[in-house]
């Protein structure tokens, strides 16, 4: 188990001693409300995560997770946030379904424009089946207006791109795209957020976090170790809990299911250790 899903935070000069049962308890429970917290300002990710979608989706795995909590132990904060989610969630149910429907749709143009998941075709080939699969979904008659707009704009933007949309397919060592070059850029920011904890993270930003304060901003690597072995050892231990402790508020912002799903069952397998009270918490 990853011992941060459940660190319970200390001051730098406590003892080194083992949490409580209470402390582990609330060190869950605020584990749970963080990740709510997270899920809450989640943004779409175009083309194929509309906006919502994954929210609803990742609060839905919570609510299955607190379920299981709170049949261990029936404590009333999180009763209280899981009747939210799932006052929210039933709320919104009619727009998660419209919204999961269109990026259906996405999905589907994607996987007819996609040339690995097919065998050669030409570009005038690929033309027909898209379009085909536009007008079968434009022909059909929707409840939710939404549909109606949203199918049509796709077969208006897929007729306006149509003209050089299709020629790569008849030459096949011309790329499609540029995504090659952009996903290097993709990487340099994954890279720089692993470092700092925090999206849009600069230069500036890496100098100023952590150790960085303490010291003079150095030019190479040996004025870096010049520099941090001149720093008082009190002093950067408080610095690095410091840096610790505002990292761990980040420990469960990920989009990762994969990583989340771990995280979940990590909290959901501490929680179900813990013995319940004699008397249910009030």
């Amino acid at each position: 188990m990853d011992p941060s899903i459940i660190e319970v935070p200390k001051p730098t000069n406590a003892p080194c001693e083992e949490p409580s049962q209470d402390e582990q308890w609330q060190a869950i429970v605020d584990a749970m409300m963080q990740r709510v917290r997270y899920l809450l300002t989640l943004k779409g990710r175009p083309p194929f995560g509309l906006a919502g979608i994954e929210m609803v989706q990742r609060l839905v795995d919570v609510v299955t997770t607190l379920e299981l909590m709170i049949n261990h132990i029936p404590d009333t904060r999180l009763q209280t946030l899981r009747d939210g989610i799932q006052l929210a969630l039933s709320q919104v149910q009619h727009e998660f379904s419209t919204l999961s429907l269109a990026a259906h749709w996405l999905r589907r143009i994607a996987n007819i424009l996609d040339p690995d998941l097919h065998t050669e075709r030409s570009g005038d080939e690929v033309k027909k089946q898209l379009f085909a699969f536009l007008d079968s979904i434009t022909s059909h008659e929707y409840d939710e207006p939404f549909l109606d707009s949203f199918s049509a704009h796709l077969l208006k933007v897929s007729n306006s791109y149509s003209a050089g949309l299709f020629h790569s397919y008849d030459e096949p060592d011309l790329p499609r795209s540029n995504n090659d070059r952009e996903s290097e850029f993709r990487s340099l920011n994954h890279r720089l957020m692993r470092t700092s904890g925090q999206t849009g993270a600069v230069r500036r930003t890496l100098q100023r976090t952590g150790a960085w304060e303490l010291i003079p901003r150095p030019n190479s690597c040996a004025d870096t170790v010049s520099a941090i072995s001149a720093v008082n050892t009190a002093d950067f231990d408080l610095e690095r809990q410091r840096l610790l402790q505002h990292r761990q508020r980040f420990r469960l912002h990920s989009r990762h299911n994969t990583l989340v799903q771990r995280q979940l069952h990590q909290l959901l397998d501490a929680w179900l250790r813990i013995a319940p009270p004699l008397v249910p918490c009030a």
